[in-house]
């Protein structure tokens, strides 16, 4: 090797090159005075001496000297050889061979092909030739831009020359060596020439073998690898490949060959115990020995000491030399057995075969990683165990050497023993070829307990990985190598990021821990690679493996502080720790977050302070991991918050002043990494501070500041505060505006990121109703930022997702008065043309974001789209693409996302023409999902999530339209019973009701729930709750708030009974604990809630009972009704019962009715609306159709028990009316000992009741079994199965979950099913109580009838006459006239009893003021009837009857009715004390009344007039009269009846009575037999008892003396049979004397 020459030396080269070249002369001129040379040869000799790269030498001054030589220079010169290789060295180390343009690359190729061509086949020629293709390898590696236009040429030229048959073999080295480089990173360029490369270069290393599988290339046996010439071929042929299936994926696959299998063979040839030892040994060989023969003896002795299996090993390892045509000059042909293994070149060779065959496995695994997952056994078997039993000693620890060939040969093998670094080397960079990208295919690896005959994929990769594992482990024991231990953690690091450790047994993290941690001891140059390996542990292992590794030994974050502290030392090291302590903060928080932070923060300051900018911004990153590891407790918020002031105030306004550009990116990502959370705790100045920090940074000079500022604005808008503030979302935009057409790629992208994320935030702010795009951004904004977007997604791809996304939300929220000027429709037009561009090509990723921007822009209801004529241009090419999308493209999200965009529109004219073509599209797809094609391996997960997309496009309109279809059957259902209803109303009730004798009873309606019912309950509640503005309304809308905040705290309940449950599978103490608080915090207002439930219920039906209570007491006791009911009507036995009780039943009825049918109706709403949210839609409605389906079955078999109820209430009533009349009547039925007549009478009316009762209890049997067993089990088990949906089955719309989250769901959806359950089974039940409703609203509105028929005249009542029951009841349905007058007069009117008797048939008198009438008769001859109907107690069935003011004429009759209350209202009833002194009555008043009739005393007596007894009891039937009479007195009528009212006096008193009487001016009608009552009237009505009577005048006097004649005669006429008897007994006496 020459000295190096100096750059003036160089120089002065160059000046007499172009000199001899220039003057065309051929070596005869002499060197001149400074020594110049005097040939071309001899300067091109000089120039390559000279070492390259040569420094301050431009790239055209050499490439002029090439250029100057291709011109001048033949192939026949003798410079040519010299020339060739100093283009070969320029080529190669000194230019860039991007600075020839293409007119020089042009000169230069042309040059070398002609020499090529024109080289002939001798020795010079073949060394000529060998320069000249070592320089068009040099001239065309990576070049292909320059290169392409000369492919065809070219690989007809290197195909040939690169056969099996070239010789010489370095000509064919030479050839091979310039079809690799020609194809390195040619792309496409050369594409229809790879394959016929790819089949030459095989041809050097295979040979074609015909087999049962076909004909193909195999690697070659033949190979005579003790030639230097056939190894260098291999190895050349080996690199070339690389390059080729680099550039050709399709070729791993090519039938061609098993390219794996033959690049198994090369890697692992010569690598066995023998080959090993003997490089080892060669090694070990001191310098001072310098024969090679020497050498290769006692490598010979060494190796026979070593048991070997030569046997075992594959043709092509044999040792023995085959020479296979021509050999080079170099190689060693006396080299033979084991002296060849131990030739330094044979192991350079073979290094170099064998890194070549590695980087083309490389090649294959980086371009076509799944055609190699099959063949990964071939490298990395799953039989490590093996290779440790034969090469480790008994404590476990490897030999230095290889011990065995007994075993399959791996990867591991060579990185374990190979001696040649680089080999190691190349080892670890296959490795990690193979590994990167490869976890989706890890994934599957799983280690299970079980042994089974058949071992599955998962087992094999997981044995694979199994023993991956404990090869690294050994080569992290026994690498020395610097370099080579940093690749194998790197290789480590790849290993754990993509293996699947939660589904391998554990143990290995925590070896791959302790492995690389021993060698922390060993030296500072491998820890930064240490702490990288612990950085992927931590990031990726499994949390309950790695948390107990931290303290291992040495804890780790002792020497991560250790680490950081080494600022002078290890710049690079003191990095690492900084980022190892960040991920320490991701992973393990609480590791960070406790006492050492003091320690960690005084290091950060320290380390923002170092000069290094690389430790600073190492620090940075720290704190942005930190920050982002942050989670947002109660506890924990003062603390975070605490630490960003100090961040902000204290460092992050240093640092983004830095004068380092990474830094301030640093700063930024800083900034970036702060939580939404955490920003709205911060003081306003802070966040002030932060905001005025980060905008000057989006224009900084750098341009990495410049996008990670825009990427940190593009977190910030997202700030529920700052997207909220017009100003701060103005300024952003402008920012980014500007960096929108910045030079940088990386700005612009990331400013197209925030420019998305701030038309996200304007959406956001959109659902609010007040939200005014004009008040966020102006119109001149909105266009700018519509403008950039578009250009932006026409810009790189890299830009064009988020663009295409920044014009899908801004056109969602643009309004209608945008669209109306002509300039923003035109950049609609050019949005919507990037839109469509950019779903129709472009990156998936890219194509998957434009369709769901035109999914957003299509949410627009007012978008310019569509039309019936297609009046918007954009229309027909939107719909196209989306259509051709969902169609054509082979990725699932695309398709997704397409068909989400074709569903979105709301109304079929937003459409236009493309309706169908829509419809047609995404029932492809549905059908498309349902064919078994092949895809890909990536889109198999999206196959269904396009199917549930698809389905998801019609689930909306399915469920409008069931929903639609359920609203219209319950509009229609309810018109039906509106028209039922209405019908019914419309009929008019009959005129009157018709009395029905004992042969024809009358029918009664019992209670059922149909439209009678609902007329019915309607005129109840119209009763029971008269207005909006009552009380009991009021009582109504609070007792509803109730149920309904009942119904948000079950829903609350049972999310929270989920959480709780979810804590406790998860084991989080610390969030079960506070869900029990919670608990325990809801259960106040849930307690308080129920009871206020019962108390308004109670109380709503206090008020229900009270209002219908006061309106039954003013119809009963108004008209006589109450009088008429009892005796005028047979329809009511019992009103008492009607009124007392059932009014109380029905009124809790209905008030718990409400409770028990408002709430459940509710809950089934709210609780099945939270089921859609966590079961999906579907499961809902099949439960739905279930329950109607289960809910009919049981209506259909469930009895009346409506109709059972009234029955029940009529028995009860009967039975309870018989009990009645016995008291009534028990001194008559003791009289007469009837008493067992009456047993038996009461007797069967209890059997009837117990009868029917126990029918009831039968009957509600199998109901109740019926009804228990579909209500509680069978809709249970149904609960139990659709709660298990999202476990087990895949539900549109909702997301899947770990263990915690679905144990959350399950428990959740099971509560809100329970509760839902549980509403629809009080629902059910509540038909139930409808039907008891429907029979107590039965009783009670028959009630109500029957007191209108009454008031109206209308009986009806069971005729019992002997006269002919049908001329009585035509009689019966007469009514007469009733006038009122000062008079009482009868003209023809019958007397006739309600049960149909007539009495009178017409009856005719009068009695005017002054006259007294004295009605007698025999008994039941109508004297008491006549004064019924005179007293509007009985109906006038005809003529006309003149009678006074009611309050004119007073009843007393013989047992007078004594009220309840003081001694003072027995004399006023009916009127009251303020009655009394209304008409100036005093008590002394009240006592001169008494005094008439002689019974003062009592008032002294019974203890005054305010004293309350039951005077019924207390009064004699004398004083009852009395007190009669007195009332009589004070109330002074017109008219009095008295009906037999003196008969418990005297006759002194009676006279007392009478007089007093007459002289109040009181016109009397006495019922009397007591002839001392004559006297008193002048009137006088006979009735003769066979209905007939006589009116006239009485004379008192006259008749007392016919009265007394009659008597006397009557006496007399007695008296006749007994003298009769008298006479005959003496007359038989006179006879028998007078015979004697």
């Amino acid at each position: 090797m020459v000295t190096q020459k100096s750059l003036q030396q160089f120089h002065n080269l160059i000046l007499h090159f172009y000199r001899h070249v220039n003057s065309n002369s051929n070596n005869n001129n002499k060197r001149n005075e400074d020594k110049a040379p005097e040939t071309i040869v001899e300067i091109l000799n000089d120039l390559d001496e000279v070492d390259a790269p040569i420094k301050n030498v431009p790239d055209q001054q050499i490439i002029d000297i090439l250029i100057a030589g291709c011109k001048c220079l033949t192939i026949d010169h003798e410079a040519c050889p010299s020339f060739c290789k100093f283009m070969f060295k320029a080529c190669a180390k000194q230019i860039r061979l991007t600075s020839l343009r293409s007119s020089q690359f042009e000169i230069c190729i042309t040059f070398l092909l002609d020499g090529l061509e024109r080289a002939k086949d001798t020795t010079t020629a073949a060394e000529l030739r060998v320069d000249m293709l070592r320089a068009l390898s040099a001239l065309v590696f990576e070049n292909a831009s320059n290169a392409s236009k000369y492919y065809p040429k070219l690989s007809n030229l290197l195909l040939g020359l690169a056969d099996r048959s070239t010789r010489p073999l370095e000509v064919r080295r030479m050839a091979i060596n310039c079809i690799g480089n020609s194809c390195a990173n040619s792309g496409s360029k050369l594409q229809p020439y790879y394959a016929q490369y790819y089949q030459a270069l095989l041809s050097n290393v295979c040979v074609v073998e015909h087999g049962s599988h076909g004909t193909m290339m195999v690697a070659s046996s033949s190979l005579d690898f003790t030639d230097s010439a056939v190894r260098k071929v291999a190895s050349s042929t080996l690199r070339a490949l690389q390059f080729v299936l680099s550039q050709d994926k399709t070729l791993v696959t090519n039938p061609l060959c098993d390219i794996v299998q033959i690049i198994q063979r090369f890697i692992f040839t010569s690598v066995s115990t023998h080959a090993y030892n003997a490089m080892l040994k060669e090694d070990s060989v001191t310098a001072s020995t310098s024969t090679r023969l020497g050498r290769m003896a006692r490598v010979q002795q060494q190796v026979t000491a070593t048991t070997t299996r030569q046997s075992s090993q594959i043709s092509w390892r044999s040792m023995e030399p085959r020479v296979i045509g021509l050999t080079s000059s170099d190689s060693e042909l006396s080299d033979t057995g084991d002296t060849t293994m131990a030739n330094p070149r044979r192991q350079r060779d073979d290094a170099k075969i064998r890194i070549n065959a590695l980087l083309c496995l490389t090649a294959i695994a980086k371009t076509s990683p799944r055609a190699l997952y099959p063949h990964w056994q071939k490298f990395i078997p799953d039989t490590f165990s093996i290779f440790l039993m034969n090469n480790t000693d008994q404590h476990g620890h490897l030999y230095p050497t290889l011990q065995s060939d007994n075993q399959p040969l791996s990867l591991c093998t060579i990185l374990l023993y190979d001696p040649t670094t680089t080999v190691r080397t190349a080892v670890c960079n296959t490795l990690i070829a193979m590994l990167d990208g490869s976890k989706q295919y890890l994934s599957i690896a799983s280690e299970r307990d079980s042994k089974s005959p058949f071992t599955s994929l998962s087992e094999r990769v997981a044995s694979i990985l199994r023993d991956f594992h404990a090869g690294l482990i050994c080569a992290l024991e026994k690498e020395q190598q610097p370099q080579v231990l940093t690749l194998i953690m790197k290789l480590t690091c790849v290993l754990i990021v993509n293996t699947p450790y939660d589904r391998l047994a554990p143990g290995y993290m925590e070896k791959l821990y302790k492995t690389v941690m021993k060698r922390w001891t060993n030296g500072t140059t491998t820890r930064t690679s240490i702490l990288a390996v612990v950085s992927a542990i931590l990031e990726n292992g499994p949390r309950n493996q790695v948390t107990p590794l931290l303290d291992y030994s040495l804890p780790l974050i002792d020497l991560l502080l250790e680490s950081t502290a080494m600022t002078s030392q290890d710049t690079e090291l003191v990095a690492m720790a900084w980022q190892t302590l960040g991920i320490v903060s991701k992973t393990h928080p609480d590791t960070i977050f406790n006492d050492k932070y003091q320690f960690i923060d005084a290091q950060f300051d320290e380390a923002l302070k170092d000069k290094e900018a690389t430790i600073r911004i190492a620090a940075l990153k720290f704190a942005e991991s930190y920050a982002a590891s942050m989670v947002s407790t109660n506890e924990s918020m003062n603390q975070y918050v605490t630490w960003w002031i100090t961040m902000l105030e204290k460092h992050i306004q240093s640092t983004s002043m830095d004068i380092s550009g990474p830094v301030r990116s640093m700063t930024c990502d800083c900034l970036a990494s702060m939580s939404k959370d955490i920003y709205e705790q911060l003081p306003p100045k802070n966040q002030t501070l932060a905001i005025t920090l980060l905008l000057p940074l989006a224009s900084d000079q750098d341009t990495n500041v410049r996008a990670a500022a825009c990427r940190a604005l593009g977190v910030f808008i997202l700030f529920p505060s700052l997207h909220d503030d017009p100003l701060f979302v103005s300024d952003m935009a402008s920012a980014i505006l500007e960096q929108m057409n910045d030079k940088s790629i990386l700005v612009r992208a990331r400013a197209s990121w925030a420019q998305g994320n701030l038309c996200d935030a304007l959406v956001i702010e959109s659902e609010k109703p007040e939200f005014d795009i004009s008040e966020w951004v102006s119109m001149q904004v909105w266009a700018d930022i519509l403008t950039t977007a578009t250009s932006a997604a026409l810009d790189n791809d890299k830009l064009r997702s988020n663009a295409v996304r920044a014009i899908g939300s801004l056109l969602r929220i643009t309004p209608h008065d945008y669209f109306r000027f002509g300039r923003n429709l035109q950049l609609v037009k050019n949005a919507m043309a990037g839109v469509t561009k950019n779903i129709e090509s472009g990156s998936l990723k890219t194509r998957w974001n434009a369709c769901h921007a035109a999914s957003n822009i299509l949410k627009n209801p007012v978008l310019p789209i569509g039309g019936e004529e297609n009046d918007y241009p954009w229309t027909d090419g939107l719909y196209r693409a989306l259509i051709h999308s969902v169609r054509q493209c082979r990725n699932y999200k695309v398709r997704i996302n397409a068909c989400r965009a074709l569903a979105t529109p709301q109304q079929r004219i937003k459409y236009g023409q493309q309706f169908d073509s829509v419809v047609q599209a995404i029932l492809a797809a549905w059908e498309a999902c349902h064919k078994e094609e092949e895809n890909e391996f990536q889109e198999y997960r999206y196959k269904e999530q396009l199917k549930d997309q698809s389905y998801m496009t019609h689930r909306d309109s399915v469920r409008r339209g069931l929903i639609l279809l359920f609203l219209v059957r319950t509009a229609l259902t309810i018109r039906q019973v509106v028209q039922k209803f209405q019908r019914g109303t419309k009929q008019p009730r009959k005129p009157k009701l018709t009395t029905t004798d004992d042969s024809k009873p009358t029918k009664k309606r019992k209670g059922e729930v149909d439209v009678a019912f609902l007329k019915q309950i309607q005129r109840l509640l119209s009763i029971v709750m008269p207005g909006l503005k009552s009380k009991e309304f009021l009582m109504l809308i609070i007792h509803s708030g109730f149920l309904v905040f009942r119904t948000i705290l079950s829903v609350y309940i049972a999310s929270l009974d989920g959480r709780i449950v979810s804590a406790l599978v998860r084991g989080k103490l610390r969030e079960f604990v506070m869900g029990i608080g919670w608990w325990m915090l809801v259960a106040v207002p849930a307690t308080y809630t129920n009871s206020m439930l019962s108390y308004m219920q109670s109380k709503l039906a206090l008020a229900f009972r009270t209002r219908l209570t006061h309106h039954i007491h003013k119809q009963y006791m108004s008209d006589m009704t109450f009088y008429a009911v009892g005796n005028l009507d047979d329809r009511i036995k019992n009103a008492d019962q009607c009124i007392t009780v059932d009014t109380t039943k029905f009124s809790n009825s209905l008030a718990e009715l409400y409770s028990n049918l408002a709430k459940p109706v509710l809950d089934v709403f709210i609780y099945n609306y939270q089921l859609t949210r966590g079961v999906g839609f579907e499961g809902v409605l099949l439960g739905t159709i279930i329950i109607n389906l289960s809910g009919g079955a049981m209506r259909r078999y469930t009895p009346s028990f409506g109709k059972m109820v009234a029955e029940e209430q009529r028995l009860e009533g009967e039975f309870r009316f018989g009990h009645s009349r016995l008291i009534e009547n028990a001194e008559e039925i003791a009289l007469y000992e009837g008493q067992r007549v009456e047993k038996n009478a009461l007797d069967q009316s209890y059997y009837a009741l117990i009868k029917h009762v126990n029918r009831v209890f039968r009957l509600r049997v199998p109901h109740g079994m019926l009804e228990d067993f579909v209500i509680k089990y069978f809709w249970g088990a149904c609960g139990l199965v659709l709660c298990s949906v999202p476990v087990f089955f895949k539900i549109p719309g909702l997301s899947s979950s770990d263990i915690g989250g679905r144990t959350e769901g399950f428990v959740t959806n099971r509560r809100l099913l329970m509760s839902s359950s549980d509403a629809v089974g009080r629902i059910m039940y509540a038909y139930k109580e409808i039907t008891e409703l429907a029979g107590y609203t039965s009783r009670v509105t028959d009630l109500l009838d029957v007191f209108e028929d009454v008031k109206a005249g209308r009986y009806q009542k069971r005729l019992v006459s002997s006269a002919s029951t049908e001329d009585n009841a035509k009689q019966l349905e007469g009514r007469g006239k009733i006038e009122e007058s000062e008079n009482i007069e009868f003209i023809d009117v019958p007397i006739i009893s309600p049960n149909g008797d007539v009495l009178v048939p017409q009856l005719t008198f009068h009695v005017k003021p002054g006259m007294h009438l004295l009605i007698v008769g025999p008994n039941g001859c109508g004297k008491s009837s006549l004064f019924r109907i005179l007293g509007g107690l009985w109906p006038v069935y005809g003529g006309t009857l003149h009678k006074p003011h009611h309050r004119d004429i007073f009843y007393i009759p013989q047992r007078p009715y004594l009220s309840l209350g003081t001694l003072r209202d027995q004399i006023l009833y009916p009127d009251t004390i303020e009655d009394m002194k209304n008409r100036n009555v005093t008590d002394a008043d009240l006592l001169e009344i008494l005094k008439v009739v002689q019974i003062q005393h009592i008032v002294e007596r019974e203890g005054g007039w305010d004293t309350e007894k039951e005077w019924a009891i207390a009064l004699s039937g004398g004083d009852k009269q009395r007190i009669a009479m007195a009332r009589l007195f004070y109330h002074s009528p017109r008219y009095a009846i008295l009906d037999e009212c003196t008969s418990a006096v005297s006759m002194d008193i009676e006279k007392i009575m009478y007089t007093h009487a007459t002289a109040l001016g009181i016109s009397l009608l006495t019922v009397s037999h007591r002839p001392s009552l004559w006297q008193y009237h002048n009137f006088i009505l006979q009735y003769d008892g066979q209905g007939g009577y006589v009116f006239t005048k009485l004379d008192a006097q006259k008749r007392l003396a016919l009265q007394e004649e009659k008597n006397a005669i009557e006496q007399k006429l007695i008296e006749v049979p007994k003298m009769q008897a008298r006479l005959q007994e003496l007359q038989e006496m006179k006879a028998a004397a007078a015979n004697a």
